[in-house]
């Protein structure tokens, strides 16, 4: 795994960035709202660290460290140019228990909010509006939510009353909008009769 950059209007080959170690991988990369840096997550078997990019610098960060499961951490985006937003998360029947934090560039952390019916791989921050979205599983009826970064409530963006729906790829647009991709799963049983034959 290998986070590279590359020069669109040049003819250099990609120069590369962060290579991950043998037995990690990178992924959640994320970049600042200003782009003067981006974030992301090396995990293994055992841990997962979150690391922070300075364009201006050239240099990586590391931000914070844990040993845990390397899924069980996510990185859904930036709150601000100087903290972004962690989901940890511990697997519960049809869901999963979240613990949405945010973590500041001087270290900091900062609890944000638990959701005890959450559904991953959902989660995107809206820096402009200091939310954060994600799906919530209730009674097995998914649906998407907004929750504050500020404090932590939630509210609810959709109405869906059928169990064989799901949402992902959210994305904020510029007014208060958000555009987001529905899946719809049917499951039917049949019943088919012959007619007897004739005699």
């Amino acid at each position: 795994y290998e986070i590279r950059v590359a020069d669109l209007a040049g003819r250099d080959e990609p120069a590369v960035l962060v290579s991950a170690p043998p037995g990690a991988r990178i992924r959640d990369l994320r970049m600042s709202p200003s782009g003067n840096a981006f974030a992301y997550l090396l995990g293994s078997h055992d841990s997962v660290e979150v690391y922070m990019w300075d364009i201006a610098t050239g240099r990586s960060s590391l931000m914070t460290g844990e040993k845990t499961g390397g899924g069980r951490m996510r990185l859904p985006g930036w709150s601000s140019d100087t903290a972004m937003v962690l989901i940890q998360s511990a697997p519960r029947a049809g869901s999963s228990s979240l613990d949405v934090s945010e973590l500041g560039l001087d270290g900091s952390r900062r609890s944000v909010g638990k959701v005890q019916d959450g559904v991953l791989p959902t989660g995107t921050v809206d820096h402009r509006r200091a939310r954060l979205f994600l799906s919530r599983s209730i009674d097995g009826v998914q649906n998407l939510f907004a929750m504050s970064l500020a404090d932590g409530s939630m509210r609810q963006i959709t109405a869906n009353e059928s169990p064989g729906i799901s949402f992902s790829g959210v994305q904020p647009m510029g007014d208060d909008s958000i555009v987001f991709a529905r899946d719809e799963r049917k499951r039917d049983i049949w019943l088919v009769q012959r007619s007897p034959r004739k005699p």
